[in-house]
């Protein structure tokens, strides 16, 4: 201190003050001080003030200080406070990391009774957790809500000018529908079930369940971001309205510590974010307190479950026999309780997340993975299951997205993240022989070729994470990411509903298909429509925004009923059953990811093909066409059109065949078939050589990679094979029908050549698709110009065989975007196969492109974007391409006459041994004639004789006619081009 020394004062001590003054002088000094930190602490809470009396920060600009006790200082390598809006310079509007908050959801939830005031302090002071020392029901913070919102990059959703005024455009129109999808689900919700957990759409009511511990409302907190999202102010104020007045803690019962952290307190702490509204802050605060119980452990790992009456803990019985802690579970609590420390000021919540991380860093990992089993009492991994779907999901997920919450300054989170990501792949992802990458599921080492739908948020996190991953390793991830959400996009479009199954495998020659019923429903799930959502804000790519909406039109299809939207329970049915449940994640994740990759974002403008027919159409009718057409190529085919032709005439063209959906049989026989392929000649091409008639490398990229069949084999059940049987009634040799008809005519013209994946298969087409996959995984089974179809006859018939030969045309599509379309077209398929009658023994089969003239490929490519860029045309010569069965089909088990078994396959997967008696032909016909007749089908005017212009003219003068010349263009298979 310096005191200026003033004259008459004699310097009595070192202070140059005497004592009396000195006393007098400190006296006025303790009155100061007083003074002022009674303004600092006393008075009406101001940021202002304590700028003026606190010590400056000494984070970076932007954070918001969490509160550190001092008995624990923060340790080195531990991350930095939450910010949920980083100061730093923003790299563009559609930043992946720019995410507000993420909460991942399984697929449960619930809630109950409501309480009053008091009795939710006494809940609180009885649950064991520290006291926040609330004051008539509000939990004091030094969280200055305004300062937060001037520090955003970009203004909040919701709080936009108004957007009735925004001219009319198809992504205006998309968004629009999904807002109004997001009323009626709420509305419904509030109608039938508001202050329950849950809506059951099918009954009527409302659903409380028991994973939440008497808590209510679920969905109202749950929706609460999506409704300030999506600018449905009406409907947000009558959920805040519900919290306030409804939402009550005084609970007793058992509650999963997970689902009340994800759902609950990440609801109501998003909505405070967006609002600043201090009731969701303290109800986020005081639930939190609730949880703490589930900490008081040996290890502090948390156990599953929490009695909010007792305070007691406990592991889910399903849980290795109750021993264990789920990784998805302890590993998905950082985020929010981060958050709890910095709104709330106490500490306790970011020391329990700490310790979680401080044991999992600690613990020895196998080959560097995470298994999903934690014993909470020893800290030991309990059983070696590792999955990136359910059980270990969003630990993942909350590792990358710490790392970005924290203004990038968590690098432990950022290490674990990486290291994690690394030996996933390393030891879990696969490519299939059809070229989809997943991710399997570890057992000990040994691989499940499957993968769950809630692995499917992996690919938007991979993007997520790809920034800021190391230079040489961003543009692998970032092509990772596309590649796994392609195979995510593959479950849903394989499916008959266009919405995908809650688990899809990888053998028996099935790829990205659920293979049994248990596996087959959907419950709204968020995941696969999440990394669409990131994807597309990295890359921009239309097909990300056209893949979300295909979701949107087959939830509006299959999901919506007359109260609300509800779960299928088989995605390959086109008649589903719906489980009755909407799901409170469908309005805080599926409907607000959709709007999100649809809405929002101003960087692309609409085709100008897609405003023309909004102005032509209007709104309501560019939904409804969008509505039929399902490829997108804004042209409504016959094929497309058929479904509401059905519907205005009331007529429904009969079918005399119908897939067969039946359950699997051990007595059912099965055969092997085979896969030969060599890849064609380059030298037979004319344009192959690089840069010759402009012709590039890249455009043949798809061909020069096609150098193996997809599947070098697989195994078909004889009754796939029942669409080879001639019709009833149908039983003369040489007379053909039509297994797959031909669709093309003078009205149709041809089908689009801008498209990259083939539609799906039904009924009869499903056999000829998997035969053709066998070789390459893109086969289109509709042609695109005449000849089109797959046409048979019979050639030999005995008691109880026939032999059917047939002819296919099916062209393959070889490129991928970026790369533009890439047609290879084989003159023919031909073949034949042996089986009963009853379709249940297949003897003999085999199909092949015939290779015994000089050329049969014909190659199409593209090299623009447009149906109307410039096409190369080419022909070619492939040596081989040919499917063939090892042997007839045979049972895997015998069993008699009352069902007990008599025989099985070796444990060696050696086939039972059979002798095969010789089949004795009533009546046959040669090759040569059925091919003739083949041909004759697939070309009608075949019916008249050709002949070679010398001997035309000799029969001509001959018979004194006219010659008629035609010129044949087109037909490769018989070299007439």
């Amino acid at each position: 201190m310096l005191v200026r020394k003033v004259p008459g004062f004699v310097p009595a001590s070192p202070w140059g003050l005497r004592l009396p003054q000195k006393f007098v002088f400190l006296l006025f000094l303790s009155g100061l001080v007083t003074l002022c930190f009674g303004a600092l602490f006393l008075l009406p809470n101001s940021s202002r003030l304590k700028r003026l009396f606190l010590a400056p920060r000494t984070q970076q600009p932007g954070l918001e200080a969490v509160a550190q006790v001092a008995s624990h200082p923060r340790a080195r390598g531990q991350e930095s406070p939450p910010n949920p809006a980083p100061a730093a310079p923003a790299p563009g509007e559609d930043d992946p990391g720019s995410q507000a908050s993420s909460r991942r959801r399984k697929g449960w939830l619930r809630r109950t009774h409501p309480t009053g005031p008091r009795e939710e302090a006494t809940a609180a002071r009885g649950s064991g957790a520290t006291a926040l020392r609330p004051q008539e029901g509000s939990v004091p913070s030094s969280f200055d809500f305004k300062a937060f919102r001037s520090r955003l990059r970009h203004p909040v959703l919701g709080t936009r000018a108004d957007r009735s005024k925004e001219p009319q455009s198809l992504v205006h129109t998309q968004r629009e529908k999904i807002k109004e999808m997001m009323r009626f689900a709420w509305q419904s919700y509030k109608r039938y079930a508001m202050g329950k957990n849950e809506l059951r759409p099918l009954t009527r009511d409302g659903y409380e369940g028991n994973m939440f511990g008497g808590l209510s409302g679920a969905t109202v907190i749950d929706s609460l971001d999506t409704l300030y999202l999506m600018e449905l102010k009406e409907e947000f104020q009558e959920a805040k309205a519900w919290v306030e007045e409804s939402f009550h803690l005084n609970v007793s019962g058992e509650a999963s510590l997970f689902e009340v952290n994800i759902r609950y307190i990440g609801g109501l702490l998003s909505a405070f974010y967006l609002t600043g509204e201090e009731v969701f802050r303290i109800k986020a605060i005081k639930l939190g307190e609730k949880l703490l119980p589930a900490f008081d452990t040996p290890t502090g790992i948390p156990k599953g479950v929490v009695n909010f009456k007792s305070g007691s803990n406990r592991s889910w019985g399903w849980a290795m026999a109750g021993s264990s802690s789920i990784l998805a579970e302890f590993g998905s609590l950082h985020l929010e309780f981060l958050h709890l420390t910095q709104l709330s000021g106490n500490q306790v919540f970011a020391e329990k997340v700490r310790n979680i991380r401080k044991v999992l860093r600690e613990i020895d990992k196998p080959f560097g993975l995470y298994p999903n089993f934690l014993s909470p009492v020893s800290g030991n991994w309990m059983q070696h299951h590792v999955s990136v779907g359910g059980l270990g999901d969003s630990f993942y997920e909350y590792l990358i997205k710490s790392w970005l919450m924290s203004a990038k300054t968590d690098m432990e989170a950022k290490e674990m993240y990486y290291e994690a990501l690394e030996a996933i792949e390393t030891h879990l992802v696969n490519v299939s022989p059809g070229g989809l990458t997943y991710i399997a599921e570890w057992r000990g080492g040994i691989l499940d070729h499957k993968m769950g739908h809630l692995a499917c948020f992996s690919g938007g996190m991979i993007a997520l994470g790809a920034e800021d991953a190391k230079e040489e390793k961003r543009a692998h991830y970032r092509e990772l990411a596309a590649q796994i959400t392609k195979t995510c996009h593959e479950s849903y479009a394989r499916s008959d509903t266009k919405l995908g199954p809650e688990a899809f495998w990888f053998n028996s020659g099935r790829e990205a298909v659920a293979t049994q019923t248990s596996e087959s429903y959907y419950i709204l799930r968020p995941e696969v429509v999440e990394s669409y959502m990131y994807l597309w804000r990295q890359t921009h790519s239309p097909i990300y925004r056209e893949w979300g909406w295909e979701v949107v039109m087959a939830l509006e299809k299959y999901c919506r009923t007359e109260a609300g939207f509800s779960g299928i329970q088989d995605v390959y049915s086109k008649v589903p059953n719906h489980d009755n449940k909407q799901q409170t994640f469908f309005l805080a994740e599926t409907l607000n990811f959709s709007v999100d990759w649809n809405a929002f974002s101003q960087a692309e403008e609409p085709p100008p093909k897609q405003d023309s027919a909004l102005k032509t159409l209007g709104t309501e009718g560019l939904f409804l066409f969008s509505s039929l057409d399902t490829d997108r190529d804004m042209y409504i085919s016959p094929e497309e059109f058929k479904p509401i032709a059905e519907k205005l005439t009331g007529s429904i063209p009969t079918a005399n065949y119908e897939e067969e959906e039946l359950p699997p049989d051990p007595s059912e026989e099965t055969l092997t078939i085979e896969a030969r392929f060599q890849p064609l000649l380059p030298e037979s091409m004319t344009k192959s050589k690089d840069g010759f008639l402009g012709v590039s490398r890249l455009a043949l990229s798809g061909l020069r990679n096609w150098t193996t069949a997809a599947s070098p084999s697989a195994v078909f059940a004889a009754r796939h094979f029942r669409p080879f049987l001639p019709p009833r009634g149908h039983v003369e040799l040489g007379e053909p029908w039509w297994i797959i008809p031909s669709e093309l005519s003078v009205f149709t013209g041809y089908l689009s050549n801008n498209r990259f994946y083939p539609p799906p298969p039904k009924g009869k087409e499903v056999i000829i698709h998997r035969l053709l996959s066998m070789f390459h995984p893109r086969p289109f089974v509709k042609t695109r110009f005449a000849p089109q179809g797959a046409v048979a006859c019979l050639t030999a018939i005995s008691d109880f065989y026939y032999t059917v030969m047939f002819r296919i045309h099916a062209e393959f599509q070889l490129s991928e975007p970026p790369d533009f379309p890439f047609w290879f077209s084989p003159g023919q398929f031909t073949g034949h196969i042996i089986l009963s009658k009853d379709a249940t023994h297949v003897r003999d089969f085999r199909l092949f492109v015939p290779n015994h003239r000089s050329l049969n490929v014909d190659m199409e490519w593209l090299y623009g974007a447009s149906e109307s860029s410039n096409m190369e045309v080419d022909i070619g010569y492939i040596p081989q391409m040919e499917l063939e069965a090892l042997g007839p089909s045979v049972p895997s088990v015998i069993l008699d006459e009352d069902g007990n078994l008599i025989d099985s396959r070796l444990p060696s997967g050696e086939p039972l041994q059979f002798v095969f008696e010789e089949i004795q032909w009533q009546r046959e016909l040669s090759w040569e004639e059925a091919a003739r007749r083949l041909e004759v089908a697939m070309y009608p005017f075949k019916k008249v004789t050709y002949l070679p212009f010398t001997e035309a003219f000799d029969q001509a003068k001959a018979k004194n006619k006219l010659v008629h010349s035609i010129l044949l263009w087109g037909a490769l298979d018989d070299q007439s081009c």
